[in-house]
């Protein structure tokens, strides 16, 4: 009995022996012949999806030297697109970039008047005369400059109020270049004194020549300066001037020549600096104009330094101190 089973299990482990043998000879084989077939199902996959990716992208990425046929925008049977209302607010606003515009180069207009008056003062010969017409043209050529900025302006505002009333504007552009084009036409078709007459940059520097000449005398109408031209005979009140531009360097406070002027935003009237001061010193409030008929009120906050017109009366006073040095040499020859 017990021989058997000693013989037993030896052939149990034998037959275990065996087993893993063949076992170890199985894994052999199949690391010989399909050493492939034994890498995780998941990365087999994985790559298989990036190869086909890389496929794909490689079928789609054109030859370098291929040509790309892209449908292209024909500009040249492009239709210009209507105006919107939502382009009013646009429009608007380049027209108050020209109105600007014109406005802040306006600033410069009393320039021309402070050059004549130097140039007057300082002599009375041919060659003065010469500057002083070459000045006026090239003022004449500053007016017309702002003029044409605020055509500008005026073309754009009608569009825009068009674009508003909901007209149907698809040539934008050429509407813009077409109106100015006849508003431009319309103006160089003016005469002089139509251009000229009314405008304040213009009508300041001729007095300012003229006082000159004729102190604390009544400038008469600019358009007496101006030669009549065909289409300057209308009767219309509007195109009328009467009477004249009397330049008065006294304060309407001390009755005494200017000092350190400042002149109202609201009326035009000008004071000296420590009279119009002490004037509102115990009020806050506005009060009415101290000039002679002016019914208007102001603020000492609307009083501004004026140095042109400190300029104008530093030049007056020069002019009357010779005036009175002359007569008294008369006197001494006589």
């Amino acid at each position: 009995m017990p021989a058997r089973r000693k013989s037993h299990r030896r052939e149990a482990s034998s037959d275990i022996e065996d087993g893993q043998s063949s076992q170890v000879v199985a894994r052999d084989d199949v690391d010989e012949d399909g050493e492939d077939q034994l890498q995780p199902p998941t990365r087999t996959v994985a790559s298989s999806k990036k190869g086909r990716g890389r496929a794909a992208a490689e079928e789609e990425a054109p030859a370098p030297n291929e040509n790309i046929n892209v449908e292209r925008i024909d500009v040249t049977n492009f239709q210009d697109q209507p105006l919107r209302k939502e382009d009013v607010l646009k429009i608007s606003g380049l027209a108050r970039d020209w109105q600007l515009v014109a406005d802040t180069i306006s600033k410069a207009g009393p320039v021309f008047g402070s050059v004549g008056v130097s140039l007057a003062d300082a002599s009375n010969d041919e060659t003065t005369k010469k500057s002083l017409i070459s000045l006026e043209n090239l003022l004449k050529g500053f007016i017309d400059t702002q003029a044409e900025m605020r055509l500008h302006a005026e073309v754009l505002e009608d569009i825009g109020q068009e674009v508003a009333q909901s007209t149907q504007i698809d040539n934008a552009i050429e509407r813009y270049e077409n109106g100015v084009s006849e508003k431009k036409e319309g103006y160089s078709k003016k005469t002089s004194r139509q251009k000229y007459a009314k405008d304040e940059t213009y009508k300041s520097f001729k007095a300012d020549l003229y006082e000159v000449d004729h102190p604390g005398a009544a400038m008469p109408p600019v358009t007496d300066f101006i030669p009549q031209e065909a289409g300057d005979d209308s009767d219309d009140d509007d195109d009328l001037e009467i009477g004249g531009i009397t330049q008065d360097y006294k304060c309407p406070l001390t009755l005494m020549p200017l000092k350190n002027p400042v002149t109202s935003e609201i009326c035009g009237h000008s004071f000296s600096h420590d009279a119009i001061k002490e004037m509102f010193r115990n009020s806050r409030g506005a009060k009415k104009c101290p000039a002679a008929g002016c019914n208007k009120a102001f603020n000492i906050t609307n009083c501004k330094p004026n140095p042109a017109l400190e300029k104008k009366i530093k030049l007056y006073e020069r002019r009357q101190k010779r005036k009175e040095e002359a007569q008294d040499a008369e006197e001494v020859v006589e």
